[in-house]
């Protein structure tokens, strides 16, 4: 019974997209610091809290399109948009390994294209 109570918690945990904030750093490490997350990133992974607190700063903060993928508030992974030109964009995902296999990546996915298609204006 116990065990049931716990899957039910899991399940109905919130997931949101969020702004990221320098607050997040601890979280993100989780997550960034894993080669196998962040093999198709367009960054390395980070290694130092130092890098990442600048990553965040230098290129999370200016670039209004990323977001954190959060459970109950904690990012959990990211996901980017980018506007490729005026009639087309790109989006993607990054997900802590933890979380592979489960809702999270589809429901994240999912609300990130809603999200590009109010923002952007792009069409499927």
């Amino acid at each position: 019974m116990g065990r049931e109570v716990m899957e039910c918690t899991k399940i109905q945990a919130e997931i949101t997209l969020q702004p990221f904030e320098l607050s997040d750093v601890d979280d993100f490490m989780d997550w960034a610091r894993n080669n196998e997350v962040t093999k198709y990133c367009r960054w390395n992974t980070y290694t130092s809290k130092e890098e990442a607190v600048n990553f965040l700063k230098e290129v999370i903060s200016l670039h209004p399109w990323y977001r954190a993928i959060c459970v109950d508030n904690r990012s959990i992974g990211f996901m980017p948009s980018m506007d490729k030109n005026q009639r087309r964009g790109e989006i993607g995902y990054a997900l802590s390994s933890k979380y592979w296999g489960s809702r999270h990546c589809n429901s994240s996915y999912q609300d990130g294209y809603v999200l590009c298609i109010e923002r952007h204006a792009i069409s499927g």
